[in-house]
């Protein structure tokens, strides 16, 4: 929202005169503001919602705020990317070279810089997204025990963002957005359904019924981590190092892209790990992002 109304506002070289790191820097504020807005006016009251829990902060264990903060976070994650999925898909659409893995064959494609607004502007609210991300993981994401992974994701992510405005490869960046957006909701829409429908302190299924819909939701989620991160990001990986020339700046993004991929390979076979416990044992406990859970904090203030 705030890309497109700079869009309405703005001309083209209006957008080019403002530059890539202000406008990263007020829409990276305009997301943490946004966020500061939706968590506890909807996103907080839906969490409450979802775990069934009255809304005493006073009385709530170290896992029960726990969730609800991980709740927040999910949601607002699945609303965002599914905004940046609907414009990406717009902008592909609107492009014959758009969703066509050919296409990267055309490298540096600064011509489209000259005629279509919204590519620096999508490629820099995507900067600002992880800028966002990095911020907000330093809040909600510390005690994971992947946090460090998590911040060289998000690192990784606006310099392969910034790599690609530079270059003029947004073709292939545009690309990679989208297939990790909607792997990204399939993976928020899962974690949703595990704190749901799991009990807060044990986190175990509440019921049988709720251990088969969570497996079922690991397989759709494992389906989708494999066939976007592992095989199509692979794949891009692949003819990034066999169809392009190697200069100092293309030999940097390839590089960054290729430690992006391992990272997305070493979470995708924990999940598949994670699925697989689910599938055969009715139960599995996500040290990643749990591994802050307290175990039996209930049974302990009860005594």
């Amino acid at each position: 929202f705030f890309s497109l109304g700079i869009m309405s506002a703005l001309t083209l070289a209006d957008v080019y005169a403002l530059g890539v790191w202000k406008f990263t820097g007020g829409c990276t504020l305009f997301f943490l503001m946004v966020r500061q807005i939706l968590v506890p006016f909807v996103f907080r009251p839906a969490s409450y919602l979802m775990l069934g829990l009255a809304r005493d902060k006073k009385n709530l264990t170290k896992n029960e705020k726990s969730s609800i903060m991980k709740l927040e976070k999910y949601m607002w994650h699945s609303f965002a990317y599914i905004v940046l999925v609907a414009w990406c898909t717009r902008v592909l659409m609107a492009h014959e070279w758009g969703f066509s893995i050919t296409a990267m064959t055309h490298y540096p494609a600064l011509e489209d810089y000259e005629t279509d607004i919204e590519i620096p502007l999508l490629q820099w609210t995507y900067m600002s997204w992880y800028c966002h991300g990095v911020l907000e993981s330093m809040i909600v994401d510390i005690g994971r025990s992947d946090f460090f992974m998590m911040m060289l994701h998000h690192l990784l992510s606006v310099g392969m963002l910034y790599g690609s405005w530079v270059s003029g490869g947004h073709r292939v960046g545009f690309l990679i957005t989208f297939e990790q957006d909607i792997s990204d909701i399939v993976t928020y829409g899962a974690k949703m359904v595990v704190k749901a429908t799991s009990d807060i302190e044990d986190y175990k299924p509440v019921s049988h019924r709720a251990a088969r819909l969570q497996a079922f939701c690991g397989v759709i989620l494992s389906l989708a981590w494999f066939s976007c991160r592992h095989v199509t990001l692979g794949l891009i990986v692949y003819m990034l190092w066999t169809q392009f020339v190697t200069d100092a700046f293309t030999l940097y993004m390839k590089v960054m892209l290729t430690v992006f991929w391992v990272l997305q390979l070493i979470w995708g076979t924990y999940i598949f790990k994670l699925t697989y416990s689910q599938v055969t044992t009715g139960h599995h406990f996500d040290g990643y992002n749990d591994s802050d859970h307290t175990k039996g904090e209930k049974e302990k203030k009860k005594k």
